[in-house]
Order: C-alpha cells, then sequence, then structure tokens
C-alpha cells in the first residue's frame, strides 16, 4: 500500500511505524464489510481472507490499545477518525494517498451513514472467533422504521456471541447534555453508559472479570486523549449517564480519574488547577474543584514515577494544597518522589558522606524512600539500601542507647516495613517484574516478620511464587512453626497448600512435640501426596520417635511411601538392622523366578547409603557385597530368557549403584565398574560419569600405585 507522501510531517516518531499497517488494515477491513475483493458472501476465498485480516490486526494490537472509528457529519460532507491507536485523532484519508483516499473515503462514510453508525471499536484482546462473529453482525441492514428495535437485536447478537473485546455506538444512542457538547465528549459519555451496561449482560463473565472489564472501559477511551478542555467536558457531565443495574454503585469521576493517562493527568493539572486555582481564581465550577482533590488524592507512585519538576513544584504550591485539601500522605509521597530521585541520581556521593560519618540524619530519612524504591522497581538500590540500614542497626550504631537489635521485627519497626507489607505483596505477586527473583531474596531474613501476611500465597496459582514463598516462610525458623501449623490445619481439604505447610515444617527441621503431632495427624491424609511429604520431612527431625515412623512405613503397599522413607532414613545413625535387613532385600540381585523390587526403591536405597556415608563410610561399606552383586550378571539366564527382567537391574538402577560405587567402592568394586563401562547400552554422558566413578575408587584406594 502507497504510505503518505508526507508522511514524517502528518504523524509523530511514535506513530509513523505504524501507519503502513494501520491503512493496509483499514482497506482490507471496509472490504470485508462492504463484501468485496475476497470478502464477497460465499467466496471460497472468504474463510482465508478473514485470517489473512486478523493477522494484520495482530500488527496493531501490540500497541494494547483500542482502534475506534468514529463519523462526524457536516452540513455537506462527512468524515471519518481513526482515535485510540495513534497519539492524536486523525482523519482516516491522511493515512493514504491521496487517490487512494479519494477512492475509500465516500464509501466508508456511506457505510456508516447507511447503518446509523456513529462509531465502532476493536479492542487489543479481541479473539478471532469475535473478530469474525463481529464482521457478520455490522453487515446486516439497519431498517430506520425499527431502529431501536434493531439497535437492541444487534446487542443481543454480540452478547450471544461473548463478544466482549469490540463494540457498536449508533446515532440514535448517542448522549445529549442540556447544552451542545464536543462530539468526543458524546462519544466518550455514550461509550461509558452502554460499555458498562452490556458488562453485566454476559453472564457467563464472573464479578472479578466484570470489575476489571470496567476499568478497561475508562482506559480504552482516556489514556489516548490530549486535550484537557475535552476531560473537563467528561468530567462536569458524568451526570448524563444513566448506570441502573450494577449491584455497587459507580464512582465515575474515580473510575475516570484512574482511567487518565499520565500525560493528560500532568497537563490537566497544570492547565486546569495552576491557571484556574492556583490565582485564587473560583471561576472553575466547584465540581470540577472537587474532581481535582479526588484525582490528586489518588495519585499512584506509578503515575508520578516520569513527571516533570515543575508539576511537583505545582502540586506542592500553598495555595493547591490547601485549596484542594491534599492529605499529608499525598504530600508525603511527592516529597520522597524527589527525595528518592536525589537518592538514585547522587547514590556514590551519599554513601561515602554516610561512611565517613555524616549527614546521620539523612540517612535515617533513607528509611523513608524504601517504600518508594520498591513501588519504583528500583530493587537493586532497595536491597542494597535494605542491607546497609540492617548492618548499621546490628552494629549497635543506631537506636537508643546504641544496643544493637537482635529481633528482626524491632529493626523492621524501626526501618518502616510495616507500610511496606501491602506493597511487598503486590510486588512479588507481579509476574511481570524481570528481576522479582530479587526480591524474593531480600525478603528471606525478613521471614518472621512476614509469615503471617505471606502464608495465604502457599494457595497461588503461580508456582514460581508458590515455591519462593515456601522457601522464605522455611527461613522463620522455630519461631515460625506455631502460624504454620495454624495455617494447615485451617487448610486441610486442600491438600495442594498442606503438602506446603508439611514441607516447609520438614525444611525447618522441629523436633518440637507440637510439629511432631501435627506429621502425624498429616500422616493420616487421604491423598498420597501429603503422606510423602510427611515422610521426606519426618527424615529432615531428629528422635527415636521418628525413626519408628519411618520404619513402619517400610512397609507400606504405597511403592512412593516405601521410597521415600527408605530416602529418609539414610539420615539416622546408626543403621537399624530391620532397616539393613530392608535395604539388602530391595538391592540384592534376584534368581531367575524371583521379581524384582520396584526401581524407585532401589534408587532410594542407594541415595540413602550415599547419606550413610557422609556420615559413617564404614557402615556404607557394609552394603558393598550387595550393590556388587546386584550389578553382576546372572550366570544362570539362558539364551531363550534374555528378555526377562528379571535377570538383571534395570538401566536407572545400574547407574545409581555405580554412582554409590563411586562413593563407597574398594578395589572389589573397580573391577566389576570397569566391566560394567563396556556394555554397550550406555549414553555417552553416563558413560563419562561412570568413567568418573572409576577414577574416584581408583583414588581412593590406590589402585595402581
Amino acid at each position: 500500500m502507497e504510505a503518505p507522501f508526507d508522511i514524517k510531517e502528518i504523524f509523530s516518531p511514535e506513530d509513523q511505524p505504524i501507519v503502513g499497517h494501520l491503512g493496509k488494515f483499514i482497506i482490507s477491513f471496509f472490504q470485508a464489510l462492504l463484501q468485496i475483493g475476497h470478502f464477497q458472501s460465499g467466496d471460497a476465498k472468504t474463510a482465508a481472507a478473514k485470517k489473512g485480516l486478523f493477522q494484520e490486526w495482530g500488527h496493531l494490537a501490540q500497541r494494547d490499545r483500542e482502534v475506534s472509528f468514529i463519523i462526524r457529519n457536516h452540513e455537506s460532507t462527512s468524515v471519518v477518525l481513526v482515535y485510540g491507536i495513534l497519539s492524536t485523532i486523525t482523519p482516516i484519508e491522511k493515512l493514504f494517498s491521496p487517490d487512494m483516499a479519494d477512492l475509500l473515503t465516500p464509501k466508508v462514510c456511506d457505510f456508516f451513514n447507511r447503518r446509523y453508525l456513529s462509531g465502532f471499536s476493536l479492542k487489543s484482546g479481541i479473539t478471532f472467533e469475535e473478530f469474525d462473529c463481529f464482521i457478520e453482525i455490522m453487515r446486516a441492514p439497519i431498517n430506520p422504521v425499527e431502529i431501536d428495535q434493531t439497535i437492541l437485536e444487534i446487542t443481543e447478537k454480540l452478547t450471544a456471541q461473548r463478544i466482549i473485546h469490540a463494540t457498536m455506538v449508533y446515532a440514535q444512542e448517542i448522549v445529549v447534555g442540556s447544552e451542545p457538547l464536543h462530539f468526543m465528549t458524546q462519544m466518550a459519555l455514550t461509550r461509558f453508559e452502554k460499555e458498562l451496561r452490556i458488562i453485566l449482560l454476559h453472564s457467563h463473565l464472573t464479578q472479578e472479570q466484570k470489575i476489571v472489564l470496567k476499568g478497561r472501559v475508562f482506559q480504552d477511551m482516556l489514556v489516548p486523549l490530549s486535550d484537557t478542555a475535552i476531560l473537563q467536558e467528561i468530567l462536569m457531565n458524568c451526570h448524563l449517564i444513566n448506570l441502573s443495574g450494577w449491584s455497587e454503585p459507580i464512582d465515575l469521576e474515580a473510575e475516570i480519574a484512574k482511567g487518565i493517562g499520565p500525560n493528560l493527568l500532568w497537563k490537566f493539572l497544570l492547565e486546569s488547577i495552576n491557571a484556574g486555582i492556583a490565582e485564587a481564581d473560583r471561576s472553575l465550577d466547584d465540581r470540577l474543584v472537587l474532581i481535582a482533590q479526588k484525582i490528586v488524592s489518588n495519585l499512584s507512585l506509578d503515575k508520578m514515577k516520569d513527571e516533570s519538576e515543575e508539576i511537583l513544584e505545582v502540586l506542592l504550591r500553598e495555595k493547591i494544597v490547601t485549596l484542594l485539601e491534599i492529605p499529608q500522605p499525598v504530600l508525603d509521597r511527592i516529597y520522597l518522589t524527589r527525595k528518592t530521585d536525589d537518592y538514585l541520581q547522587n547514590k556514590e556521593r551519599y554513601w561515602k558522606a554516610v561512611q565517613e560519618g555524616e549527614r546521620d540524619e539523612q540517612e535515617n530519612g533513607l528509611i523513608h524512600i524504601l517504600p518508594v524504591l520498591l513501588k519504583r522497581n528500583e530493587f537493586l538500590s532497595f536491597g542494597e539500601l535494605l542491607d546497609r540500614l540492617r548492618r548499621k542497626w546490628q552494629c549497635g550504631t543506631a537506636g537508643e542507647g546504641n544496643v544493637p537489635y537482635e529481633e528482626d521485627s524491632e529493626f523492621l519497626a524501626q526501618v518502616g516495613m510495616e507500610s511496606m507489607r501491602g506493597t511487598i505483596l503486590s510486588k512479588i505477586r507481579d509476574r511481570q517484574i524481570p528481576n522479582r527473583k530479587e526480591l524474593f531474596v531480600m525478603l528471606e531474613p525478613f521471614s518472621l516478620f512476614l509469615c503471617k501476611a505471606l502464608l495465604p500465597l502457599c494457595t497461588d496459582e503461580d508456582i514460581v511464587l508458590r515455591r519462593n514463598i515456601c522457601k522464605i516462610l522455611a527461613g522463620a525458623g522455630e519461631k515460625g512453626v506455631a502460624d504454620l501449623i495454624a495455617f494447615g490445619n485451617d487448610h486441610v481439604r486442600n491438600w495442594q497448600t498442606l503438602r506446603n505447610v508439611v514441607m516447609m515444617l520438614g525444611e525447618i527441621g522441629s523436633s518440637e512435640e507440637p510439629a511432631f503431632n501435627f506429621l502425624k495427624r498429616c500422616n493420616l491424609h487421604p491423598n498420597p501426596r501429603v503422606r510423602e511429604e510427611v515422610v521426606v520431612s519426618l527424615g529432615k527431625m531428629q528422635g527415636p520417635h521418628v525413626a519408628t515412623i519411618l520404619l513402619k512405613d517400610l512397609e507400606n503397599p504405597d511403592m512412593m511411601i516405601r521410597s521415600r522413607a527408605v530416602a529418609a532414613l539414610g539420615n539416622f545413625h546408626p543403621v537399624h538392622e530391620r532397616y539393613r535387613k530392608f535395604m539388602e532385600e530391595a538391592l540384592k540381585r534376584k534368581r531367575r523366578n524371583e521379581p524384582e523390587t520396584d526401581e524407585q526403591v532401589q534408587i532410594h536405597c542407594c541415595l540413602a547409603i550415599e547419606k550413610i556415608a557422609r556420615i559413617d563410610l564404614m557402615a556404607a561399606q557394609y552394603f558393598e557385597p550387595t550393590l556388587c552383586n546386584a550389578l553382576t550378571p546372572n550366570p544362570s539366564a539362558l539364551f531363550g530368557l534374555v528378555r526377562e527382567k528379571y535377570h538383571e537391574k534395570g538401566y536407572e538402577v545400574k547407574k545409581a549403584i555405580c554412582q554409590i560405587l563411586g562413593e563407597i567402592g574398594t578395589k572389589s568394586a573397580f573391577p566389576l565398574v570397569g566391566r560394567l563401562i563396556t556394555e554397550k547400552y550406555w549414553h555417552p554422558e553416563d558413560r563419562a560419569r561412570i568413567q568418573q566413578v572409576l577414577q574416584k575408587i581408583e583414588r581412593r584406594v590406590g589402585i595402581g600405585e
């Protein structure tokens, strides 16, 4: 497609890369609506053409913005505008060369007028099914005599097809005020009313999904908006919108405040508030003053991230603070944002001064910067500052009486971590933060203080989050056991959560009676995954009562329970006679007609012997003859029975036995492993590991010296 010759003059650098894709999409999309070209009804290529059109839409959807088309009818002419995807409202003819514009624009305007359309929008999340159905619904002709009934039927079709990422506005639906309104104000108010009403008609959506979509309605319309006069007009005419049907009242002004893009937000505050309010000019309506107050009071740190110094100065002016009654927390956020910028820009100079014992008061003030750093995703600086302050308190150079703090909770109370609890929870839930792992590491020393707040995250659907939360909470140690047990008792029916609690108790390794009794109860849980984790956790505790339970689990009919019990008992010393006999029986080479013990149990036996070797090498070497015998081929195996599974150990078991022989093997094991390495079935990487086993035995027993 031929692009405009003066594209660099017409469009901003931000918009230029997308102009070609947008123009191509508009041509193909309206061909589909007008049923011409490959989109003729009944044409065999229609399906493929629609898929190609949807792929072209994908280039636009990457901006996460909707594309809206709005018609403006004058006395003798009509113009169709593109809104949302570009940084400014743009007539579609500017996207094409003059010849193409002369050919396309009249047809597009005629399509809108024949169907009494004022505009329609496509949102970035639309699926191909929604896209396809939306095109078919838009093709339907409109009967001007029964326009209200037709609009109702179209709305019912949109709902029946579950189309939630596209919307149409008809001339009949436009909101009209007592005084003439700007056409964009009318379109915004109309869409707010219509889309909020349609959301309620989608019965398949949950309440949470409806709330998310409600916020998106305002963002889609307001984020691309750049005219403060239109924003003021929208805010002043919110009362024209009918929101009947929502179970809870909607604060339209608050929703609009949240939906405003950051560029327009600051422009609005500067132009509307600075010009009208800072000079005590009360010509602005009191309602607008209240709206401005609400916007300022709900400023988030995300929207304060890239603001200019000029805007901050405006917000801190005495007249604005007084007139808007800006709450102290908002003033604190503005102040801290500025102070944090100073800290980040001059960090090296700052630390040098602190190390030289200067600016103590300012370092103490850095405590209050921590929440700002965290909210702005400055994790490296957050961790550095937190660690610096922590070491300062632990060294006794701060605090009343220069007494070092022994408890994290006391240190955190000084740092103000309590005020950061909500931000911490929101940040570690955010999968999009690239360095979330760093935040997990930073929070590990404060596991006890955050224990109750982090426990509910053990049920989160994000497996990475669950694993890291379990790791953090395990660091709470003995003092966190009571909270863990209470949380586990509250979630007995949720086996995944209960298993995580059992795992954390195992990591803590508490030998206290409450933890042991809780694990005993969990050992009777109907879900085998919980019982398996109980066995693993018991293996990390001490005491004869623990060994008694694990020995009993060696007789459990569940193979996984037996195998985990074998591995867990490897942590105990001396080796119990009953345990020794079980492992010998599991590992020894079976006769031709004798069934082999499950491979998983045998592999766990090898892991257990490796643990025993770390405690007592002589005790582990007791099993060497059994292991060597298990690797010896069955001399009585007949040629006709070669394929039977009982004549020789499995591949994975052989690997495990070789590995443990590398830890405990003597001269008697060396020739056996050497013969085994010549077998053809080994993978190259496993053959290399066995070669390392031979070298370990050789070094340990001095073969060849």
